[in-house]
């Protein structure tokens, strides 16, 4: 069955189904000297998961309000670059 085809049963779109496909794509050996492309579930969730828990800390900076107001004091008021604040704020906090 065709991968759109697949996709109509579980109600999922086209995309999602070969997302889940391509990152179970897994290469097996044949009893000849031979190999074939072949779908593992056991391989998708584990990449899955390591992409999930790959993605860096949360951004703090909501929670630091001076932070906000003195960004927002440089890059609006005063016209200044992303990097003259980066820089400028290591010496604030």
């Amino acid at each position: 069955m065709r991968e759109s085809g697949i996709s109509i049963q579980p109600g999922r779109d086209r995309r999602t189904l070969g997302c889940e496909v391509e990152r179970g794509q897994v290469e097996h050996l044949n009893t000849d000297p031979t190999t074939a492309m072949a779908y593992n579930a056991d391989r998708s969730q584990d990449v899955y998961t390591l992409n999930a828990t790959a993605k860096g800390i949360a951004v703090k900076l909501k929670t630091n309000s001076i932070a906000v107001e003195f960004i927002r004091r440089y890059i609006i008021t005063k016209k200044w670059s992303s990097e003259a604040v980066a820089i400028r704020s290591r010496w604030y906090f």
